[in-house]
């Protein structure tokens, strides 16, 4: 199957599996990997100098069908 057209225009993970999330995302955007192991478990509400609890990327399709069926 072809690799549909997937742009990802921008990227907020938090992951208790920071390595796994990115495997993810680095094969369905054939991006190669780079990983290292330094999470931080965020805190809600957020604390000054502490990681904040968020998560959210933005990639572009072209047809919807299609990355779903590759992802």
């Amino acid at each position: 199957m072809p690799r549909p057209n997937l742009r990802v225009t921008s990227v907020t993970i938090g992951s208790l599996q920071p390595c796994e999330l990115a495997r993810f995302y680095a094969d369905l955007l054939g991006w190669r990997l780079r990983c290292e192991r330094c999470f931080q478990r965020p805190v809600w509400p957020a604390e000054e100098g502490k990681q904040t609890a968020s998560q959210h990327r933005d990639i572009h399709i072209d047809d919807l069908a299609a990355a779903v069926n590759w992802a």
